[in-house]
């Protein structure tokens, strides 16, 4: 991600927040802001996993579930060390496919229930080199600006193809 959008209730919400803000470098140092420093968030929440105990396997991937009956007991993994057996109490899939859902047998729908169609990937990106001193940095998706070649989002509805077709300037 680029950058926090929308507003939320939540106590780990706003503690990575928190805890952003007093890892942001320079004039935002203890500033919440909407910019997202994904090298900084990334260590941020290794910390936080430690914290709290994770044993953190990292390039690690989810071969297949274990089961017995309709309970799922942990999971295969397989990394650098080869192939692992984890047990748990309780097994959170977050291997963003459903994998281990999938090899315990779980039901599922692919993608959306009326048509299996799903949202595309989305391609983020930074532009190093960026003049500040004349930068525009709108405050969100819907924001409008007005360039000297027209509206900004007019603009790239015209120029790039549906769905792409949305700015946001970091």
């Amino acid at each position: 991600m680029s950058h926090w959008t929308g507003t939320c209730g939540s106590p780990l919400y706003h503690e990575i927040l928190r805890r952003s803000a007093e890892q942001n470098e320079g004039e935002q140092k203890g500033k919440i802001t909407p910019f997202i420093n994904p090298e900084n968030l990334k260590t941020l929440y290794l910390e936080m996993l430690s914290e709290v105990g994770c044993k953190i396997m990292l390039y690690t991937f989810a071969e297949d579930a274990i089961c017995e009956g309709d309970t799922v007991l942990g999971a295969c993994v397989i990394n650098k060390s080869g192939r692992t057996q984890i047990y748990a109490k309780t097994v959170i899939d977050a291997t963003g496919d459903g994998d281990i859902a999938t090899a315990s047998g779980a039901e599922f729908v692919l993608g959306r229930e009326t048509d299996n169609k799903m949202q595309p990937v989305t391609m983020m990106f930074k532009v190093g080199g960026v003049d500040y001193s004349r930068a525009v940095f709108l405050e969100s998706f819907e924001s409008t600006y007005q360039t000297p070649q027209g509206e900004l989002q007019a603009l790239a509805s015209q120029h790039i193809s549906h769905p792409a077709g949305h700015i946001r300037k970091l």
